[in-house]
């Protein structure tokens, strides 16, 4: 059938290809008169504007839009499949296509409103563009999956993945990356990722958390928990998790920051089970072989309080910043490690690191207390080879203390340590031996005598 420019009543049956050379209106009277079944197809041109009839939501009703053209959608509809292998599928007010959107080219435009792919979707070398204040929600009512291989970016709006049974499975997750502050949302449901993966912003929503999994087939997203596994997770911009599990033998690469504000697990492995209930309030572990990283010029900051159970590794790179501002317990009760190339800065209470801590970076103390319990690389007997050790007392008290079994005073120094302020102490020692350096030195009663300090060669105690 060749049309110029009409308004119809039509139902268009078999294969019947509809070739439109002006302008068509969709305009029907009802929900009968514009239905395309079966393999019935499209072939729409560019002129299409406010093409979409009432659509009704049922098995085997399917739009395809090819060539490159655009379908623009101006009033609230619903399709049960849709298919486009060209063009742009562009909406401008609410489309819910409910059970299988394909796209195999070209890209889809959320303008305003929202368009949700209640069931399942695939996007193969497909432009999304979300405008700021649109959405596009990603939902699996049916137990559908929604896959991305070669997709691009999306816009400032805001990509929510709800669903209920299905799964998020992009094949490259370019998705994630959205331009100009672009938000990915999960309130609820599953993300699976084949493949590292950049995200720019990530907000977790209402009472649930992210639930980052990397299995075999990648990334699963779900309830009560953040999980990434065996490939590496690159956050950018800002992530806030609100506590969870995370499995699995890939990195965490955190170039931004991220905030943790309840319990959040980091484990090698595929049990996944845990209840909140037992877990101390913001509690964060690192089990097995897991890495989380901390990369260059990025900070990782527990703001209320942060528990870290670390059977892994939790890696400060060079340049980026470890903040506790109020009480951390960093513990090592399987062979964890910390590896603090960057600064990791205690401006808290009380901060106690039980794991082995390796600092070829800076420690710096602007309040509170930083006790090392466990083994430090650095500390061999009674001499402290290296790093870089601030203790800032000028406002309170801000002290590090080197306290655990077998620990001496320290008489040999190779490291940089400074003292700067009346209320600083730089300690080591167990409960039988125990000496300080306090500001100025010999202030206060101490085991350890400035004169039985031998400065080593790179090494310097710096009282400012």
């Amino acid at each position: 059938m060749l049309v110029r420019s009409r308004a119809l009543r039509a139902i268009l049956l078999g294969s019947t290809a509809l070739a439109v050379t002006a302008t068509l209106t969709w305009a029907p009277a009802s929900a009968a008169d514009c239905v395309v079944r079966e393999t019935g197809n499209w072939n729409d041109p560019a002129t299409w504007t406010n093409c979409f009839g009432a659509f009704p939501a049922g098995y085997g009703d399917t739009a395809k839009l090819d060539g490159n053209h655009v379908l623009t959608v101006t009033a609230a509809q619903d399709v049960d499949e849709f298919t486009q292998t060209d063009g742009t599928l562009r909406g401008e007010a609410d489309l819910t296509i409910t059970y299988r959107a394909t796209f195999s080219g070209g890209g889809l435009e959320v303008v305003q409103g929202k368009v949700t792919l209640l069931n399942e979707s695939t996007f193969t070398n497909a432009t999304i563009d979300v405008a700021e204040g649109a959405v596009l929600e990603l939902s699996g009512w049916y137990g559908g999956q929604h896959q991305f291989s070669g997709v691009g970016n999306t816009g400032p709006g805001t990509v929510r993945v709800d669903a209920v049974g299905g799964l998020l499975h992009p094949v490259e997750l370019k998705l994630l990356t959205p331009t100009a502050f672009g938000t990915l949302e999960v309130p609820k449901g599953r993300l699976s990722v084949n493949a590292p993966s950049t995200v720019q912003t990530l907000v977790q929503d209402g009472f649930t958390s992210l639930h980052w999994e990397m299995i075999d087939h990648g990334m699963r997203e779900a309830n009560y928990s953040v999980i990434s596994g065996d490939h590496d997770l690159t956050v950018t911009g800002a992530a806030f998790l609100l506590g969870g599990d995370q499995t699995g033998s890939g990195t965490t690469i955190v170039e931004g920051t991220a905030t943790i504000g309840a319990p959040f697990l980091v484990r090698d492995g595929n049990y996944d089970y845990y209840d909140p209930r037992y877990r101390p309030h913001n509690e964060y572990h690192i089990y097995g072989d897991r890495h989380v990283v901390v990369k260059g010029g990025g900070s990782f900051e527990g703001e209320s309080g942060l528990f870290v159970l670390l059977y892994g590794t939790l890696w400060n790179a060079d340049g980026s910043l470890l903040l506790n501002n109020t009480s951390l317990s960093l513990g090592g009760w399987g062979g964890g490690l910390f590896v603090n190339e960057g600064t990791f800065r205690n401006s808290g209470n009380f901060a106690e690191i039980s794991a082995t801590l390796d600092n070829p970076g800076m420690v710096e103390v602007e309040q509170g207390f930083l006790v090392l319990t466990g083994p430090v690389l650095q500390l061999a007997g009674d001499t402290l080879q290296a790093g870089t050790w601030r203790v800032l007392g000028d406002a309170a008290t801000a002290e590090i203390a080197f306290f655990g079994m077998g620990f001496v005073p320290i008489a040999n120094l190779g490291a940089d340590v400074t003292l700067s302020g009346a209320d600083s102490r730089f300690c080591a020692g167990d409960a039988q031996t125990y000496g300080c350096w306090d500001y100025p030195p010999d202030s206060r009663t101490s085991d350890l005598e400035d004169s039985l300090l031998t400065i080593l060669d790179g090494g310097a105690l710096r009282v400012l």
